[in-house]
């Protein structure tokens, strides 16, 4: 459900044509835009959109403007402290992370897993096994993997999924040991 505080944002494609008169006038539009581009009043076209695109910033805290959590297409490497056993024998020591998304929620929403099991351990193994990208030279990453690695490692995971999607300043406090 959308919440009635926050204003709209216009999509991307309705910037450009932010000017309500250049809207209204469909016929003119397109001389006034080779005109301007053409014409030093181009240099005063630009701070239009930087100001259109500032606007909307401004309307939202700082928070949302400045911090916060990165692009969801962000991706972090993170050292695993004990490390992850490969097929082959090594130990796999660096894992890759992204931010949650969506679609994440909804397919470990209607798992059979999940709905099999609805708690929160299985959770945590599907989201890890989402959002967790590779391990070592692994890149197909199962939740019987996630059940491999040791909990330490698993936390280190889990903290680092839940600041790339939530930002820093969100993080909850770390407790001591493994079950966290």
């Amino acid at each position: 459900f959308m919440s009635t505080d926050k204003p709209s944002v216009p999509p991307p494609a309705s910037k450009p044509s932010s000017p309500p008169p250049a809207a209204a006038a469909p016929p003119s539009n397109p001389p006034q835009e080779t005109s301007t581009q053409s014409a030093p009043p181009s240099a005063e076209a630009a701070p239009a959109p930087s100001s259109a695109t500032e606007a909307p910033a401004a309307e939202y805290p700082d928070t949302y403007a400045r911090s916060g959590p990165a692009r969801t297409s962000h991706r972090e490497v993170i050292l695993l402290e004990v490390g992850f056993e490969m097929p082959d024998g090594n130990l796999a020591k660096e894992a890759e992370v992204r931010a949650v998304t969506g679609a994440d929620e909804l397919k470990i929403g209607t798992s059979a897993q999940y709905n099999r099991y609805p708690n929160d351990l299985v959770y945590k193994t599907l989201l890890l096994a989402e959002c967790v990208t590779r391990i070592g030279s692994k890149n197909h990453i199962t939740m019987s993997d996630i059940g491999k690695l040791h909990a330490l490692d698993v936390r280190a995971l889990e903290y680092a999924i839940y600041r790339l999607t939530y930002g820093e300043e969100n993080l909850p406090p770390e407790e001591p040991g493994p079950g966290g």
